[in-house]
């Protein structure tokens, strides 16, 4: 693949897809400046592994699987960070203010969904945050490696789960 090659693909690629990585990594990290840090090495990690693409399976799950492995690698790492610093919990109130835009109620339950989500085990809000962008369980599966079959049951789990959380505020 030529370098001109490349930047058309990645241009593409970010132009198509750049909201949904974002919001995988914002889903995952919950703090927006770690979000955007994260996004950041995203970005680099698919530049680095263009030329690696052998066309097996969507550019579009290669990507969210780049994405999915940058932001564990990314969370652990922060983790450890935090471990040292201390402060390790998502400040919700930051969250509730960003969307007040949305009205009083409306922001309230957001604020309270993103901190049931945030309670879930990593790799259910990884999956949460794909469902959430409208990702096909069978990419969902490709992305995670997992079969759709066990996708489906997973999100129905989590489902499951996140209504009992909100249902029990």
């Amino acid at each position: 693949m030529t370098n001109q090659e490349k930047h058309k693909i990645f241009g593409q690629l970010l132009e198509s897809n750049k909201d949904k990585l974002y919001r995988i990594c914002l889903g995952y990290l919950y703090e927006k400046n770690l979000a955007e840090d994260c996004f950041q090495e995203v970005l680099i990690n698919i530049w680095k592994s263009l030329d690696n693409f052998k066309n097996k399976s969507q550019i579009s799950t290669y990507v969210y699987r780049i994405t999915v492995n940058t932001t564990i690698s990314f969370n652990k790492k922060e983790k450890r960070h935090k471990q040292i610093t201390g402060s390790n919990e998502p400040d919700f109130n930051r969250i509730s203010n960003e969307t007040t835009e949305l009205g009083e109620e409306k922001s309230e339950k957001l604020a309270m969904l993103r901190k049931a989500i945030s309670e879930l085990a990593d790799q259910e809000r990884l999956i949460i945050s794909m469902v959430l962008d409208e990702i096909s369980n069978k990419e969902i599966g490709e992305i995670m490696g997992i079969s759709q079959n066990h996708i489906g049951v997973k999100i129905h789990r989590i489902k499951n789960s996140l209504s009992q959380k909100l249902n029990a505020t």
